[in-house]
């Protein structure tokens, strides 16, 4: 946390570990995935609206090869 920066506010982050899920919605786990719009539609704006990240439907399964 930066000098002078209010720890009130840093309280309210929250550390959110990647879901494999979010690359149908662009976000791959790099730095610039969030910032895609797919995710911002999808992930973000449901976040920014109820508070809490929607259900994300998983990735399909793919059948190895035989």
């Amino acid at each position: 946390m930066p000098a002078g920066a209010d720890a009130v506010q840093y309280e309210k982050l929250m550390q959110v570990g990647y879901n494999d899920a979010w690359s149908q919605f662009g976000d791959i786990g790099d730095h610039i995935g969030p910032m895609t719009r797919s995710f911002a539609r999808n992930m973000l704006g449901p976040l920014l609206v109820s508070g809490a990240f929607p259900p994300v439907p998983p990735l399909p399964t793919t059948n190895p090869a035989r």
